[in-house]
C-alpha cells in the first residue's frame, strides 16, 4: 500500500487524519493493509485505530493461527453504533466476503443500488451516516479516484452543497474535469456537478508519485484536511 519507506510520505498515515472514510470499493485492500492498531501509523491521530462499524470478521472454526484472511467472512453484528475512539470505515456498497446470517452476499451492484442498500440494515445505516457527515457545517470532502458514475452518490453531494457549507477536493488524473459530462462516456455525470459543488482544489498527480517523494503535492493534500 505504501510507495516508499519514508513515514512522512505514508499514505496510511494520511488516511488516519480523516474523521471518517467512505468507500465504494468492494475489495479488501484497506482491511489487509491499513493496520488498524499500528501505533506508528496512528500516533498523532485522534483515533486509536479504525474499524468497520456494525460488521465482524468470522474465521472458519478450523482456521490455524497463521490464517489467510482472504478466506474470512464478514457478518453484521446488529449493533450499529460508533466507537468514538476508532476511525469509522464505511463500505457503502458492501464488500466481497460480506454476507448476511443467511449466507446472502452483501454486494450492491447494477442499476438499482438504492433499493439494494435499503434492503440491508447495516448498509442503510452506512448511507445515513454518509448523509449526516455531508450535512455537517464546513464539511471538507476529499474524493479520491471516484468517476462520479453513481447517481445516488452524486445527488447526495449536490444536495449537501446546495443547503450547507460543503466543499470538495478532487484527487483524480482528470481533476475537476471528471465532473464535466464527457461525450461517449458510458455513465456520464450530471452536468450540475461541474458548477454546483464548491471547490477546495484538485490534485491530478498519481498517488504513487505524491506519496513517494512529491513534497509539494503531499502538502497540498494535507492542507485540504488541516487548513
Amino acid at each position: 500500500m505504501e510507495f516508499g519507506n519514508d513515514i512522512a510520505f505514508s499514505i496510511r498515515n494520511y488516511l488516519t487524519k480523516f474523521d471518517a472514510i467512505f468507500t465504494l470499493n468492494q475489495d479488501l485492500l484497506i482491511e489487509f493493509k491499513h493496520r488498524p492498531n499500528d501505533p506508528g501509523i496512528w500516533y498523532g491521530s485522534k483515533f486509536d485505530g479504525y474499524e468497520i462499524p456494525g460488521m465482524r470478521e468470522v474465521r472458519p472454526p478450523d482456521a490455524p493461527m497463521e490464517f489467510d484472511r482472504v478466506r474470512s467472512k464478514w457478518h453484521p453484528t446488529g449493533d450499529n453504533r460508533l466507537n468514538l475512539r476508532m476511525q469509522p470505515y464505511f463500505k457503502l456498497h458492501g464488500s466481497s466476503q460480506w454476507e448476511t446470517s443467511h449466507a446472502t452476499a452483501m454486494l450492491v451492484i447494477g442499476s438499482a443500488k438504492v433499493a439494494a442498500i435499503n434492503r440491508l440494515a447495516v448498509l442503510r445505516w452506512y448511507w445515513e451516516q454518509f448523509l449526516y457527515c455531508l450535512s455537517l457545517p464546513d464539511t471538507r470532502l476529499v474524493v479520491i479516484g471516484y468517476g462520479f458514475a453513481d447517481d445516488h452518490i452524486n445527488k447526495a453531494i449536490l444536495d449537501a452543497a446546495a443547503v450547507g457549507s460543503l466543499g470538495m477536493f478532487v484527487v483524480h488524473p482528470q481533476g475537476r474535469r471528471i465532473l464535466v459530462r464527457q461525450s461517449g462516456a458510458p455513465i456520464p455525470p450530471p452536468e450540475p456537478l461541474r458548477d454546483d459543488i464548491p471547490s477546495l482544489g484538485e490534485s491530478t498527480r498519481l498517488l504513487s508519485s505524491t506519496f513517494l517523494d512529491d513534497e509539494l503535492e503531499r502538502d497540498l493534500l494535507y492542507r485540504v484536511i488541516t487548513p
